[in-house]
């Protein structure tokens, strides 16, 4: 009787551990990130309109800092409703303009399609697509600052590994579409890609039956 009672508690045991490694659904849980890195914008075209205007990029244009927070919620498994606000510079030098400053700045609703534990236990990868309003501003000594509003898009994708139940740590990568003015040259790319570090607190989804059977 002894020895069948130790092999039931074995096997219970084993049971038992094997639900808590069972992969966790993002469903009911929330997120708070910040993220930092750099945001580099692809303007060739730019470069090349300044040239033909005898005012060509001296040097390069070699991008700048970015941060953001992002904001999430997931209603059901594998979808996050997210909010992104956001901001990048980035510095650039014509010939006879003093350098301009390129600050882009604005907020992002969307989703992202998200799983725990996937393909292993504590990854959380995910891909999202946003919208909203950018706003590009644009500075320099030479001329009058430069203000353009954009609807933007993005699209973005990540992974977070998760060091506790509350805390992650992560890698994401985004591409947004908007434009800025430069006054006297030509339009602008304000968007780019901006690749972040970044740090996650997640917040415990709440019970799923509130009244807990009441009714």
């Amino acid at each position: 009787m002894v020895s069948r009672a130790v092999v039931f508690a074995c096997l219970l045991a084993s049971s038992l551990a094997s639900a808590q490694e069972a992969p966790r659904s993002v469903e009911g849980m929330g997120r708070i990130a910040v993220q930092g890195g750099y945001r580099w914008t692809p303007n060739s075209e730019f470069m090349r309109r300044a040239a033909d205007l005898q005012h060509p990029v001296v040097g390069s244009m070699n991008g700048g800092p970015q941060f953001s927070a992002s904001f999430g919620y997931a209603p059901l498994d594998w979808v996050e409703a997210t909010i992104d606000v956001f901001v990048g510079f980035e510095s650039f030098k014509l010939e006879g303009f003093e350098e301009f400053t390129s600050t882009t700045y604005g907020a992002l609703l969307g989703i992202r399609l998200v799983k725990m534990d996937f393909p292993v236990r504590r990854l959380v990868p995910y891909l999202g697509a946003q919208l909203g309003p950018v706003l590009s501003f644009i500075t320099s000594k030479s001329t009058p600052g430069a203000e353009r509003l954009n609807t933007g898009y993005s699209i973005n994708a990540g992974l977070t590994v998760r060091l506790t139940d509350r805390w992650g740590v992560g890698f994401d990568v985004r591409y947004l579409f908007a434009r800025g003015d430069v006054p006297e040259v030509a339009t602008i790319d304000a968007g780019g890609l901006w690749v972040s570090l970044s740090l996650t607190y997640f917040i415990p989804a709440g019970p799923k039956d509130p009244l807990g059977g009441m009714l």
